[in-house]
């Protein structure tokens, strides 16, 4: 996958990327924080979210 090549994401989390690319979706809620790394992805990680 190209994004996991650019970010440098491992498979699970360029998978998660790519499919929210191609679904327009612009944010993502997860504690993993290597997500941020994916342009066009806003990362909300649970301390963002109030925890």
């Amino acid at each position: 996958m190209q994004i996991q090549q650019e970010a440098g994401l491992l498979f699970n989390n360029a998978l998660l990327a790519a499919v929210a690319q191609r679904l327009h979706i612009q944010a993502i809620a997860s504690p993993d924080t290597m997500l941020a790394l994916a342009k066009g992805i806003t990362l909300y990680c649970p301390d963002a979210l109030g925890r």
